[in-house]
């Protein structure tokens, strides 16, 4: 099969098809950078209200889910979006 009926066959283009030729093996994919997460400027906050709520009592801890959310620190991004009225609704 010539190299250019392979590329049409399989969509792709005459490099990629020059290098499958060429080695028997694919290459290894490459890693992508690591990123930096979406919590990561406010690491600093939650940490502060999660040790502010070890000493405090049962009740007047944060949830789990929430913690940005109830301190009101412009975090609203963060917060889980509120759920549906009836969750029976499909």
């Amino acid at each position: 099969m010539k190299m250019r009926e392979i590329e049409r066959k399989y969509n792709v283009s005459w490099r990629t098809v020059r290098k499958a030729v060429g080695s028997v093996w694919p290459e290894p994919r490459k890693k992508p950078p690591p990123r930096a997460t979406a919590l990561e400027p406010y690491k600093a906050v939650i940490d502060g209200t999660l040790r502010a709520d070890l000493d405090a009592p049962r009740k007047q801890r944060h949830t789990a889910g929430r913690p940005l959310a109830v301190d009101g620190q412009g975090c609203s991004a963060m917060a889980r979006p509120p759920t549906r009225a009836d969750p029976r609704v499909p």
